[in-house]
């Protein structure tokens, strides 16, 4: 489908996943023109403008400078870090989309464990309700609007660069999720069906898509998927909440983690706790850290376990535009049609 109007993508330079950055890669590959939001004009917004893109920095939170960057767009993807303004930028957003008229899509980054949340059964986590208040404000403003709800980032520190350092040292990853289980998604892959969705709106308007990893492991299971990576044995060694909060999370320079550490304590009452809390505590953890950049050992072993990873996923579903056989590396999304683009 043609598209003559620019696409704008906020957080193009952002780190949630690498979200944005990537939309604007795919959609500039299918000659799409893009409008991407930076905060700061930097390197990271000048390779956007090698891509082709117009680069454009504002802040969400301030309409004066959302409404302008919104104008002759008719499609956005939404998507910038939980924090005490998302609320507030979410409503600029919408109130700007509105205002602009003949308004086509608006993909909004959310997250799983929305899923199991009404009035009656929220959770304890800021985060969780944030995204979910967020929801019900972009479905109130009667926008055209897609959700998009991931589990956990397969790329989350926790089973990348932290994981890659404890094999490295002990052939073990260490981490006190007992048998709690998770479904980790590629963020490519999110991006994938992020930048199709925004390629056929009329398609997509109005729908709630679950994105997840192909199967639901504990981390016994991610061990196994290490070993069969790497060719080396790899063991997962659960620990003690306490002991890894002192011998890992507080050497790292991290602040207080008692609301965490209850938080995880809800999600893992039982071995059957659904993976939507276990992301959604990975990802509150990861709003707290400042992660030094890890060896180039590390890397290495983070990337080989993101291509096994990035295999899995691409063998659970597949988009297949216009009848192609070409594979497309997308997530599995439970209990949701499988996305077929118009032909």
């Amino acid at each position: 489908m043609s598209v003559s109007e620019p696409i704008l993508v906020t957080g193009a330079a952002g780190q949630v996943g690498g979200i944005g950055g990537r939309i604007v890669e795919l959609l500039r590959a299918a000659d799409t023109p893009v409008r991407a939001l930076v905060r700061r004009d930097d390197e990271r917004a000048a390779r956007l403008r090698r891509l082709g893109a117009e680069v454009v920095v504002a802040d969400l939170t301030q309409p004066d400078q959302v409404v302008p960057v919104l104008e002759g767009c008719r499609r956005a993807y939404f998507g910038m870090g939980v924090s005490p303004s998302y609320l507030e930028a979410t409503l600029v957003v919408a109130a700007a989309a509105r205002e602009t008229g003949g308004f086509e899509l608006l993909v909004n980054m959310s997250q799983m464990t929305v899923s199991q949340m009404d009035l009656r059964h929220m959770t304890e986590s800021l985060q969780q309700r944030l995204h979910w208040s967020c929801e019900q404000a972009l479905n109130w403003s009667g926008l055209p609007v897609v959700h998009l709800r991931p589990t956990v980032f397969q790329q989350n520190f926790l089973f990348w660069s932290w994981a890659a350092e404890s094999i490295e040292k002990s052939g073990a990853i260490c981490l006190p999720f007992g048998h709690g289980r998770t479904s980790p998604v590629a963020a490519a892959d999110v991006a994938e069906v992020a930048a199709e969705i925004l390629r056929h709106p009329s398609v997509y308007a109005g729908r709630v898509i679950e994105l997840s990893g192909p199967r639901s492991i504990d981390l016994y299971g991610l061990a196994e998927e290490y070993t069969a990576a790497l060719g080396r044995p790899v063991r997962y060694v659960e620990v003690p909440l306490d002991v890894w909060r002192d011998d890992e999370l507080r050497k790292r320079g991290l602040p207080d983690q008692q609301n965490i550490a209850a938080d995880r304590d809800w999600w893992l009452r039982d071995s059957g706790a659904h993976y939507g809390e276990l992301a959604t505590w990975l990802r509150e953890v990861a709003c707290k850290c400042r992660l030094p950049n890890p060896q180039r050992e590390l890397l290495r072993l983070a990337r080989t376990y993101e291509r096994r990873a990035g295999h899995l996923d691409r063998r659970a579903r597949r988009l297949l535009p216009g009848g192609s056989t070409d594979l497309l590396p997308t997530p599995c999304l439970e209990r949701r049609p499988i996305l077929h683009p118009p032909c």
